[in-house]
């Protein structure tokens, strides 16, 4: 199977960000939608942010973490915060129709 890259920013998963929603987000684009979920951090701190996701159990749909500022073909997704208020936008703009999933 040929999936399509996503990029998300690791300060993304953060607060003010709602850490299971990134986690519903990341589920939904990688299973959903059928994306690589990539996680651009600072290379430096790559560890750190793995250490988060880790303990914030958000490792499960992310592909790799990748430098900022590294040339990736990919869909580069951003808002300010992924909160529940938001996420059914944000799983718009990856492609993600919830009426083609609405039961009868």
């Amino acid at each position: 199977m040929n999936r399509k890259n996503l990029l998300l920013s690791g300060d993304l998963a953060c607060p003010p960000s709602e850490v299971f929603v990134f986690r519903s987000f990341t589920f939904f684009a990688r299973r959903m939608c059928e994306y690589n979920v990539l996680v651009e951090v600072p290379w430096d701190f790559r560890d750190t942010y793995w250490s988060w996701f880790k303990d914030n159990f958000l490792l499960d749909n992310i592909e790799d973490f990748v430098a900022q500022d590294t040339s990736v073909e990919a869909l580069r997704f951003s808002v300010p915060k992924l909160t529940c208020e938001n996420l059914h936008y944000s799983l718009g703009k990856i492609g993600f129709d919830v009426r083609r999933y609405k039961i009868n």
